[in-house]
């Protein structure tokens, strides 16, 4: 099973179900938006596979992907240390780059 995060462009982000999760708990429980997290929060909670943050308000939409830029990698990288933690901070990694500079 696999998890997708649909990019306000378009382009579709795709990880194992426990990559995907970890990232939207992660996000959860970074963003400012009380709803926004609570929407991430539920997506995780009840299983939804897709997230679309082009649905998001634009000031959330931009905290977002600004998590996805910076915190999220440190992130991993401290919960996935080693050799153990390669595919994770792959797929990490390759979203990173598409949430952009």
């Amino acid at each position: 099973m696999s998890g997708n995060l649909v990019l306000p462009d378009g382009r579709c982000w795709t990880a194992s179900s426990g990559v995907y999760y970890r990232v939207v708990d992660h996000l959860a429980g970074a963003v400012t938006d009380p709803a926004v997290a609570e929407q991430f929060r539920l997506a995780s909670e009840h299983g939804f596979r897709t997230i679309d943050l082009g649905d998001l308000p634009a000031a959330a939409r931009e905290e977002v992907l600004a998590l996805l830029r910076g915190p999220l990698a440190a992130a991993v990288e401290a919960r996935f240390p080693g050799p153990d933690g390669d595919a994770v901070r792959r797929f990490v990694a390759e979203l990173r780059e598409l949430a952009g500079p």
